[in-house]
């Protein structure tokens, strides 16, 4: 045995008596540092002087040894700690960096101590029977990817949401081209990826118009502009839809016109209302248009007019022209009467006479009194070409 270590036998001895059973890493690294000089030294070296030189390094680095490796041991259970609090209240209640117990885990309450590798379980356990702490369960969270869905609803959520924008259309008087504008289809998107916004035309399937009949006004006073705008605006603000109305539709006569352009006036001042409009109705419109191209025949109209008059309240004649139709194959049409308002129940009377003109003309063989009222060829034959005008 060298100097060296005879020396480093004693250091042991006198410093570490209580541990004399146990063979440390340290006691390994001076051994294997103790012969590093005599392998490294270029120059041979004397007893003397090796054990003159090397009593320094022996009592400088054990010390060091010790102070790096357990830290790393510690930091690294500590990490795990760490991470197990994250999760679970159960580590209040205990604790682990104790200097009497370093590699225990000592209950804070009792002072009981577990390893650290025991279970969550158990310390919960310890807590509830000795201490009575009940420790909740950890209520893990999951993370939710929250991608976009582009696959469209059902067909059921797909009927709800056509729904509140045929309502929203509706309410807030939109066209329907509205679903065709661009920024419109964006911001749908954009709200709720996975709506297929209908067409022009589905939406107009889906409106259903209704008709109300909001009032019916005794009228005591003079029909002039000022009575009837006051009466329309009257009736308008008692169902709140002043703001609401689009248009009025009237007939070509000359004070409602003037109506038109008075509701048009008030409705802007009262409630901004600009949008509002007066039209004139077209079918009246046609109307007078139509009864005055009838004035050109109007004698073959007056004929025809006065035969259906007379086959109509006579209950003989019209059984006799049934028969006879039904002789001709043709089909019996009961007999109308032209409405001067309506210039289209003209044309229906004159059609219903044509299609029956073999039945009537048997009719008039047998019967005096229709043969009175029976226009003649030339008549039929100006009647004809109205037919293709109007037709036309």
């Amino acid at each position: 045995m060298s100097d060296y270590e005879f020396y480093y036998d004693e250091y042991q001895e006198s410093e570490y008596n209580e541990e004399e059973n146990e063979t440390t890493d340290n006691e390994r690294n001076v051994q294997e540092f103790s012969q590093e000089p005599f392998q490294e030294s270029p120059r041979e070296e004397s007893p003397q002087e090796s054990f003159q030189e090397s009593p320094q390094e022996p009592f400088q680095k054990p010390p060091q040894e010790p102070s790096q490796e357990p830290p790393q041991e510690h930091s690294q259970e500590e990490d795990n700690l760490k991470k197990a609090k994250t999760y679970s209240d159960t580590w209040q209640y205990f604790n682990t960096r104790d200097p009497q117990h370093p590699t225990k885990v000592v209950c804070k309450k009792c002072n009981h101590t577990y390893s650290k590798s025991t279970g969550i379980s158990t310390l919960k356990e310890h807590l509830k029977k000795v201490h009575g702490i009940v420790i909740d369960k950890i209520k893990k969270t999951q993370t939710k990817l929250n991608f976009p869905r582009v696959d469209p609803w059902p067909k059921e959520d797909m009927l709800v949401h056509d729904q509140a924008l045929v309502e929203w259309i509706t309410v807030d008087l939109q066209p329907f081209s509205v679903v065709t504008n661009d920024q419109f289809i964006n911001l749908i998107n954009t709200l709720d990826p996975r709506y297929r916004i209908p067409g022009k035309t589905n939406i107009k399937e889906k409106v259903k118009m209704q008709h109300f009949l909001l009032d019916i006004i005794s009228f005591n006073e003079r029909h002039n502009t000022i009575n009837i705008t006051n009466e329309i605006i009257s009736t308008l603000a008692e169902f709140k839809i002043k703001e609401k109305v689009l248009a009025l539709t009237t007939d070509n006569a000359t004070t409602m016109l003037a109506v038109g352009r008075s509701i048009a006036e008030k409705l802007d001042d009262d409630v901004m209302n600009s949008t509002f409009g007066h039209y004139r109705c077209t079918a009246h419109i046609l109307n007078l248009a139509a009864q005055q191209g009838l004035e050109l025949i109007d004698n073959a109209v007056v004929k025809v007019r006065q035969l259906m008059i007379k086959i109509k309240n006579s209950v003989i004649i019209s059984d006799e022209l049934r028969k006879l139709c039904k002789c001709a194959k043709i089909n019996y049409l009961k007999p109308e009467l032209d409405i001067r308002t309506r210039w289209n129940s003209t044309f229906n009377m004159l059609k219903k006479m044509e299609k029956m003109w073999n039945g009537v003309r048997m009719l008039v063989i047998r019967n005096q009194e229709v043969q009175m009222l029976m226009p003649t060829e030339a008549d039929w034959k100006i009647i004809r070409v109205c037919f293709r005008i109007m037709v036309d």
